[in-house]
């Protein structure tokens, strides 16, 4: 497990998290969690050793002054071992990281016991966290109690899934909710089922709490009685009283094909409970399976769609949404691809970050351009967000004529820095500067297969593609409607406040010089002479 940091506008890698003494096939790292503060994480291994048995541990880690390292393994005790299995499976913390939260599943074929989940609290005494609780099923009937389990940030609300409730003599799923007591320990408050019910429905197969535990997020898997795995969110609050409100539904706004969407398999609240992010790592990207990501914002009792998220890339299968995680305050946002291919090495897995922006008159996200992945990336992508029509450039709408060089000299009220463009060179890319309001326009003078000399190019969500002969560029649109157009002319339909605009750069064939892109005036890529790079 990795740890990053943000330092200024840049993620740095702050710390490699490993187990001390790791075996085969242990598989720690397939369930992790990092408290909200992030001084706390917790890493889950389901093929690690307990006193005799091989089932499952919980490895934390924190820093002590001398650097992150392991500081406890948590597994079963003697005794325990013949009932239970996958001990440490999804772990959360608290906000102060000190009261830690997990499941455990039954063991097949086990004549007591049917999944529970624990919790355990920091004792500064010990330096170590040890049990104070352990909850099992209200009563005992199906095998899945414990399938998830969340703790909200302050503590005061437990909340644990059973996908394989039976209710009516049909497998529904159930959520039950705990609140906490004076004396430090949970209580069973409520036991939910979603307001619509089918056989196989799978509710509860994700949750997310908001961080006072008043909002609640349920996914379910079976989206209808004829559609298998397309997933479906239902929402929740907490009333006064205690009771739990239904709010409503979010279903697939772009469904896969057959029906498998898996919409809600990775979902999370912010800590106002007024955002919500849902993945569908088989959501679809126009016509390709590409997998995606959904921000909801919560207003005037419902939930509406503000944002769609894709990897930049667009590569089908890439299941896009393999994992998400969000800031307390819903203004960063990490999706995990674990099948992305990198460097020509297969499933390699990346993470790609996206920023809030805030303009005068909208708010939009924003990517970070930085794609973290194991090694060099020969892709590069710019997320900006774009929120100016072309008229405020003014009269360098007007300014290109066939044969003259353009000079980007009073481009800069709208965030581009100066630059010259000729007939006789490749490119240059202007700097980019970050401002709260901006547009990029881009100028380059077109060679002599072009009929209309130089063009002024809005920027909207367009890629940039470098042909084998450096002399020639070629503009892809990407419409709103999900197509990929060659063009030469400004696509200003496509560009809309508060939705996710990009800017892509690839290179083919063997290039002899290749421009260099900045942000920030901070070289982001910049290949020289040699063979293009893969992928």
């Amino acid at each position: 497990m990795t740890l990053f940091e943000k330092s200024g506008d840049a993620w740095v890698q702050l710390a490699y998290l490993a187990q001390t003494n790791p075996i085969n096939y242990e598989k720690a790292g397939t369930s992790i969690a990092l408290s909200p503060n992030g001084q706390r994480a917790a890493m889950y291994a389901p093929n690690s050793y307990g006193p005799t048995l091989q089932t499952g541990a919980l490895y934390l880690f924190w820093n002590d002054g001398g650097g992150w390292g392991q500081r406890q393994k948590i597994t079963l005790g003697l005794g325990e071992e013949e009932t239970l299995v996958k001990f440490g499976y999804s772990p959360h913390f608290t906000e102060d990281g000190n009261r830690l939260v997990f499941s455990a599943s039954s063991l097949s074929g086990a004549t007591t016991g049917e999944g529970a989940v624990f919790v355990y609290d920091f004792d500064s005494l010990t330096n170590q966290f040890i049990r104070t609780q352990k909850i099992s099923p209200p009563t005992s009937a199906t095998t899945s109690f414990g399938y998830v389990s969340n703790i909200s940030e302050d503590g005061s609300t437990l909340v644990v899934t059973r996908p394989k409730e039976v209710e009516v003599d049909v497998e529904q799923g159930a959520v039950y909710t705990y609140l906490r007591k004076a004396d430090g320990q949970f209580e069973l408050q409520h036991k939910i089922f979603a307001p619509r019910r089918w056989a196989n429905q799978v509710f509860g197969e994700q949750l997310s709490l908001s961080r006072n535990g008043s909002a609640l997020a349920v996914s379910a898997r079976a989206y209808d009685a004829e559609n298998d795995y397309a997933g479906i969110v239902f929402t929740y609050i907490r009333n006064s009283n205690g009771t739990w409100k239904y709010v409503g539904e979010l279903t697939p706004p772009s469904p896969a094909l057959a029906g498998s969407t898996q919409f809600g398999l990775k979902q999370q609240l912010d800590s106002s409970g007024t955002r919500l992010l849902v993945a569908a790592r088989n959501g679809m990207n126009g016509s390709i399976k590409t997998g995606s990501a959904y921000l909801y914002t919560y207003s005037d009792q419902k939930w509406t769609l503000t944002d769609t998220l894709y990897s930049h890339d667009g590569i089908a299968d890439d299941v896009f949404g393999d994992g998400l995680g969000m800031s307390g305050d819903g203004k960063t946002i990490v999706v995990g691809a674990a099948e992305h291919d990198d460097a020509g090495m297969a499933s390699t897995g990346a993470a790609y970050i996206f920023t809030e922006k805030i303009s005068a008159d909208a708010t939009s996200i924003a990517g970070d351009p930085r794609e973290l992945v194991p090694t060099k990336a020969t892709k590069l992508e710019l997320h900006l967000p774009f929120d100016l029509d072309i008229s405020d450039i003014g009269p360098f709408a007007n300014a290109v004529g066939v044969g003259n060089l353009v000079t980007l000299s009073s481009v800069k009220k709208v965030g581009v820095a100066a630059g010259t463009f000729g007939a006789s060179s490749y490119v240059t890319y202007p700097t980019v500067g970050i401002a709260q309001r901006f547009s990029v326009a881009f100028w380059f003078y077109a060679d002599s297969t072009q009929t209309s000399g130089a063009r002024l190019i809005e920027a909207a969500s367009f890629r940039v593609r470098l042909n084998s002969t450096p002399t020639q560029l070629v503009f892809e649109s990407k419409r709103a409607s999900g197509t990929i157009v060659p063009t030469w002319v400004s696509d200003r339909n496509s560009i809309q406040p508060g939705r996710w605009h990009h800017i892509a750069i690839v290179y083919g064939g063997t290039l002899a010089s290749v421009p260099t892109m900045y942000l920030n005036s901070v070289p982001l890529l910049n290949y020289n002479t040699g063979p293009a790079p893969s992928g």
